[in-house]
Formats: structure tokens, sequence, C-alpha cells
């Protein structure tokens, strides 16, 4: 199963509920790197997370919004200098989660809900007093990002799944103005306003596979394709000239994380980092250079065990001359393959991880659960504190904080081979045969490995795949012989075989019953024939 075919089932599937790993062993998260100070990480509800919005309000204290697995509620959760302060929201089956502070730092959040049926979009804000809440759109709705004008009104972008197209909601004042932005079938989307509170939106196509880019001009909506590429998740950001940079996640097993910006007269585009990445959230500083969160998992898709699966937390930033790339947390899951896999928790547009940058150009980042059927299941709340400062959020560490010392350097990546299937180890011919095994990096950087299936000592068939630090990659292969025989199987060292059933040995059974009946239709014959002559006797 490809990425891109999982995460099209993600609507429905991921968005009834959540596989439980039974069976499966967590391994302690890696401590972050951090070479410009020290990573706080703290875990903010011991919940189950799906998708998670963060913003800083005026004195960069933290407010995230957040769903929780199971589709149960919505919540909010906000740092006010002393402790974290966590209240539900909604308590309706919420997806996807979209947040933003408004001019006297209240929160406004956007989200969807999964009701069979009765999808839809909704809106809520603090009064000061109260959560006010409304339902935008009672359309099958899939993902959402909102945005806050100057006026403190609010803006939602969405995608609908029965319509499967892009649309645009705007509070004017006293009602909802709703219109489509594009009718093709949308997965993600990511909304910016710009300096005249006019709307930019990135998003992904689900039947051309691309990665989009929309803008309102005042009069009509400039839409463009940034990137002709299986694209699964988006985010925009607009910098100080208006101008869009766009980050983005590629499909396919050679999936990788992206980066694109207009530089006024055409797309500069480039690879962040060639990891399998699933989604990612993007911010821009005061020097309009970008910084991404995002999660790489590996080894999610394999149904066949054992495998193991890690999830990560990374963040990139460019410097000024190269990105940055560091992992913050990392977990990983042995699954022995008798009980149901774990997936990774990504709906709507995957929006699990959300960044934003303060003041002084530091980045906070809010996340979910590394592997979503491992425990613990918690919100994370993760900010970079500068080397000789002190953190102005003092929660809860979730664990061992990263070393303000420079970090060793990173091993170069490992590539070996975990196990190799044959299924079936028999089979007739022409009938497909399955070959699987699992490429594991263990080392601390991304790379490619080329793995060469040979059969009978020649080259059968041979596949590209990528694989991130410490990661694991399922490869299957699927052949068919025509001839009857015993064929060695051959992937770097790892060795099996099968067996292609001859004709006699299909047909044995079937001769033999033809054989049967024709020595009862002989018999029946010289019955009738005896039964003949003895009533031509008796008459004569």
């Amino acid at each position: 199963m490809t990425k891109l075919r999982a995460w099209k089932c993600f609507s429905v599937v991921m968005a009834m509920a959540l596989l439980l790993g039974v069976g499966a062993i967590a391994v302690p998260a890696v401590p972050a790197r951090a070479e410009e100070g020290t990573w706080d990480i703290q875990t903010v509800d011991d919940i189950d997370v799906m998708s998670t919005s963060l913003a800083l309000d005026s004195n960069g204290y933290p407010h995230i919004s957040y769903t929780t697995g199971g589709l149960t509620s919505l919540h909010y959760a906000r740092w006010t200098g002393t402790q974290w302060v966590k209240e539900m929201v909604d308590d309706v089956p919420a997806i996807v989660t979209s947040l933003a502070l408004d001019g006297n730092d209240l929160p406004h959040i956007g989200y969807t809900t999964f009701v069979p049926g009765d999808d839809s979009l909704h809106y809520a804000r603090w009064t000061g007093t109260a959560w006010a809440k409304e339902t935008v759109d009672e359309s099958d709705v899939f993902d959402c990002s909102l945005a806050l004008d100057s006026d403190d009104r609010p803006h939602i972008s969405y995608s609908t799944i029965g319509g499967a197209s892009l649309h645009y909601a705007r509070w004017t004042g006293t009602a909802w103005a709703i219109e489509t932005v594009d009718d093709i079938a949308v997965m993600s989307n990511s909304l910016a306003l710009d300096s005249n509170d006019r709307p930019h939106i990135s998003y992904t196509t689900g039947g051309t596979d691309s990665l989009h880019y929309a803008r309102w001009t005042g009069t009509e909506w400039v839409k463009e394709t940034v990137d002709d590429i299986d694209v699964i998740a988006t985010s925009i950001a607009l910098d100080s000239s208006d101008r869009p940079h766009i980050s983005y996640a590629t499909a396919d097993f050679l999936g990788s994380l992206h980066y694109a910006r207009w530089t006024g007269a055409a797309w500069a585009k480039e690879t962040v980092d060639p990891a399998d990445v699933w989604e990612c959230s993007l911010a821009l500083d005061s020097n309009n250079r970008p910084h991404i969160s995002y999660f790489v998992g590996s080894g999610l898709l394999v149904d066949v065990g054992p495998v193991d699966y890690t999830g990560m937390l990374k963040y990139a930033h460019w410097t000024g001359s190269a990105w940055d790339v560091q992992t913050l947390a990392q977990e990983t899951v042995h699954w022995e393959g008798l009980d149901p896999a774990p997936s990774p928790v990504l709906v709507g547009g995957g929006k699990w991880s959300s960044i934003a940058l303060d003041s002084d150009d530091l980045p906070h980042i809010s996340y979910g659960s590394l592997v979503p059927s491992a425990t613990p299941l918690s919100l994370h709340y993760a900010h970079l504190v500068p080397s000789g400062a002190g953190s102005t959020v003092t929660g809860p560490s979730t664990g061992p904080r990263a070393s303000t010392t420079p970090p060793h350097p990173l091993n170069p990546p490992n590539m070996t081979l975990q196990f190799l299937n044959v299924n079936p180890e028999q089979a007739s011919v022409n009938e497909p045969v399955t070959i699987t095994t699992n490429v594991v990096n263990s080392g601390d950087e991304a790379s490619n490995y080329n793995v060469a299936l040979k059969i009978n000592g020649q080259l059968e068939q041979s596949r590209m795949v990528g694989v991130g630090p410490h990661g694991t990659q399922p490869v299957k292969f699927t052949v068919t012989k025509d001839k009857p025989g015993t064929y060695t199987v051959d992937i770097a060292g790892q060795n099996g075989s099968f067996i292609i059933l001859g004709a006699d040995s299909n047909t044995s059974g079937t001769t033999d019953s033809k054989t049967g009946a024709l020595m009862v239709l002989a018999l029946m014959g010289v019955l009738i024939i005896a039964s003949v002559v003895v009533l031509l006797i008796r008459r004569t």
C-alpha cells in the first residue's frame, strides 16, 4: 500500500477509530538535539491526541487547541505564566482543529466533526466568559484552516468530502459568506491572510495528486499548480512582502519534506529532508526565513511482521546558507505481526504538529503522540530555550532535555535488511508469489537504498527506497513464473526459495476424476446392453 492510497482512506478509516497496537513494545524517546540552546519538552495533557494547533499570545505564552483520539471532543489548553489550564470546548467527535488569537489574546477555533453522513465545519470563540459555538457549513468537511483578519473576523478555508472541492468562508460581521475556490478533489489545505486581509491558500489534490496555490486578487481567484508531484500535506505562510512560502510532504515511499517560495517571477522549490514525512507546519521569522515542524514515520504501512515502527518529531530551519535539520523526539514500537498494526494518526491535512515563532524568532511546537498505538498517549509542547536563558514555561518535562553542549557528529546511514519472507512457498504456474523484506537504517542520517531481487542468480527486479534516520522501510516484490521448478531468492544475502508446481501436479486429480467417470460410464453401458439382451431372450 502506498502512502497516497493510505492517505486517501483516512477520511473514512482514521476518522472512525484509532487502531490499538496490542503486543507492541514502546522504546523510550531519544533526547532532542539543540545547537542554539536547549529544547524544553513538556506533557500538556495525558490524553490521546489526533490534531493540534498552536498560537502564541502577546506575552509569548502558548495556547493550543487539540482534538482527542477516538473522535470524542475538542479541547483547549493555555499557559498562564505559572501553570497549564485545560478545558473541553465542545463535546463532539472533532477531527481537525485550527487556532488563532485575536488582538485581546482570546482564542478562535475552527474545527471539523465526524458523524457518519453528517460531517460539518464548526467555529468557536471565547467571549471572555464562555465559548460561543456555531456551525459554519453542514457539508461533509475533511480539513480546515483558520486565520483572523485585522478586525479579528475569522476566515476559514476547508475541503469537503462529498463535493470534493475547496471552499472559503469569512465572517462579514452578520453572516458567513461562503464560496467555492476550486472545484476539484482537495485533501489538505492551509490559509494565510496578507496585509490587505486577502486570502492565500495552498492545497493538495486527491485526483490530480499535486500541490496548488490560490489567492484572491480582490475581484477573482487566481489559481496555479506549484508542484506536479504526489502531495499529502501542506502549510503556507506569507513573508513581509506578502509572497507565499509553502512547505509540503510528498506521498510515496520516497516521500520527502519540500519547500517552495514565490520569488516574484517563479516558484523556487527544494527538498528539505528525504525522510518518510507525513505532515508539516510552517512559520516564517522576522528575516522571512522558514521554520518547519514535521512528523516522520517509518514502517507504518507494512502489513507483514515483525517490524519496528518509528515516529519522530523533526524541526528544520533555514540558516541563510543551509537547512539545519534536528530530531526533537523519537519513539519506536516493535510489532510482531499478530495484532492490528500501528497506524499514523493523521487526519484531514495531517495537522499533527503545529509551529509558531515568538518575538525572538524562537520556535514553539505542539504535537501529539509519536507512535499512536503505543503508550503513553499525550499532548506535548516543545520550545527552544536559548543558551543561558531560563524557560518561560516550566511545566513538567516529558523526558530528557537536550544538552546545551554541541552534539556529537551524526553517524552516516547504515543500511541492512531485517528479514525475508516468501509467500506462498508453493504456487501454480503464473500464480503470483510475494517476496517482502525490511530495509533498516541504523544511522543518524536519511538515505536511499537500492533493493535488488535476484531469482536463480539473475536480477529479477530492483527498487530504490528512502529510509529516514533509525527508520525501517518495508519493500514488497511480486513475481510470477510460467515454468515448473524450484526458484532460489536472494536479496542482499537474505535467501529463500519457492516451488512452481508442474502441469501434472495440477491436473493429476482432474485426470483421475475423468478416468473414474469414464469407467463408470463404460460399466453402465455394459449393464444396459446386458439388460437388453436378457429381454430379447425372454421374448423369444
